[in-house]
């Protein structure tokens, strides 16, 4: 390490290093607003011109805090982290620093060792697959194996539904734009695992296809969050999106003739995909829907749109919706539901999982529910809806009873 480097000089070589590993012009980006100007802040505000490992350290603890309490966001964090080391390991110049999570690391047992090359000389064997896809595969193989070896399961005939469940969870956390490669890998080896006759459970249930391009995996408030959240004539849309499994956008857009207030009928029009779809209220949503209308319309008579600001043009915008969830967060005193904050759309993905909750236990055949439940969503693949089946704790002891391996249409082959 360089004594006395200025910070300032070591911002520009970072920058022009990234720009050198070839890097596009999106993430050189990211790693100046998301690391490089935060760090510059911190710096800045303890008036400080030179590079302070020690005092970089404590922008990456304080920076961790922030982010477990939900002030900042988890690519600020992760990319503050990476740079911090990066400028550690300062030797004039930068070497890409990558954080690693094992994936690449080797084996510790015979058994998965084994099991690892052996699918590997099946896989070439075969021809189904190019060696670059085969490698990538082994790849994330070897990512699952060592998370097995990490929790102590020292073959596959002791890992369960749940295991490969909280795996999928963990991966999904840490990795969630390769989601789905990680599915695809998963399948490759259940389907060798069958072909050799490997004595191991059937974990195919739990490779329910999620969404490749979610941030993360969805996650939902609890019974009693959502009725904090809910309390108040403020939150009537955001009580309808929980009640209904709309869409934020969705809620926003309804205009006064796509609510009948008689029937309770909602009319969806030009949701996504361009699907129309008609969602029906309970009892006590219609009632709050019809008081709700009845108080606005003495006010805005000749409104457009059911759920009306008058700041916006009568439409509530996306801004001023996330403004008013935050309020009713913190009157509820929600800070999180995961490892990022919560967000509106969080409802719609509360009312899956409690929908499917409630079924379980009133004993209805879920694998049946689903298509209803897909089309009230207005989820374009049956898929999209059985993933919530992984955020029911519950539903682990049942996967396997539920018949998804038989169901094509829910277990799609994701190209690698």
């Amino acid at each position: 390490m360089k004594k006395e480097q200025p910070i300032e000089q070591m911002f520009q070589e970072i920058l022009q290093s990234l720009r050198n590993w070839k890097m596009s012009k999106y993430s050189v980006n990211n790693y100046y607003y998301e690391g490089i100007r935060p760090i510059r802040t911190y710096y800045g505000d303890a008036g400080l011109t030179m590079y302070d490992e020690a005092f970089t350290e404590s922008i990456v603890a304080d920076l961790q805090r922030k982010y477990d309490d939900g002030i900042v966001t988890e690519g600020i964090c992760k990319t503050v982290r990476k740079l911090a080391d990066m400028m550690k390991q300062y030797d004039n110049g930068f070497k890409w620093s990558r954080i690693k999570h094992g994936a690449k690391e080797k084996l510790a047992s015979a058994y998965y060792t084994d099991l690892l090359n052996k699918y590997y000389d099946d896989e070439c064997k075969i021809g189904l697959r190019s060696v670059l896809t085969a490698d990538k595969n082994v790849t994330n193989i070897r990512h699952f194996f060592r998370w097995l070896e990490k929790y102590g399961k020292a073959t596959l005939e002791q890992i369960t539904l749940k295991d490969a469940g909280d795996f999928l969870t963990y991966y999904g956390e840490l990795r969630p734009y390769t989601i789905s490669e990680m599915l695809g890998s998963l399948r490759n080896l259940h389907a060798f695992i069958q072909r050799q006759n490997i004595p191991g459970i059937d974990f195919s249930p739990a490779l329910i296809a999620r969404p490749a391009s979610r941030s993360k995996l969805m996650p939902s408030f609890t019974q009693s969050q959502a009725e904090e959240i809910l309390s108040g004539v403020v939150s009537v849309m955001f009580r309808l999106i929980y009640c209904c499994g709309l869409r934020p956008v969705e809620a926003r857009q309804l205009h006064v003739d796509d609510v009948d207030l008689e029937t309770g009928q909602i009319k969806v029009l030009e949701a996504k995909r361009h699907k129309d779809r008609i969602v029906v209220m309970a009892d006590d949503m219609l009632m709050l829907a019809r008081k709700y209308n009845e108080q606005v319309s003495r006010k805005y008579p000749n409104r457009s749109h059911f759920f009306y600001n008058r700041f916006s043009n009568g439409i509530y915008s996306n801004v001023h919706m996330l403004k008013t969830f935050k309020k009713l967060l913190n009157a509820a005193e929600i800070k999180k539901i995961s490892p990022k904050s919560p967000r509106a759309y969080d409802l719609r993905h509360t009312f899956a999982t409690h929908r499917l909750y409630q079924w379980l236990q009133e004993g209805e055949d879920i694998d049946a529910c689903l298509a209803y439940l897909s089309e009230y969503m207005g989820h374009a693949n049956l898929s999209d809806t059985a993933y919530y089946i992984h955020l029911v704790p519950e539903f682990y002891p049942h996967m396997a009873e539920l018949g998804f391996q038989t169901r094509a249409e829910i277990l799609p082959e994701v190209p690698v």
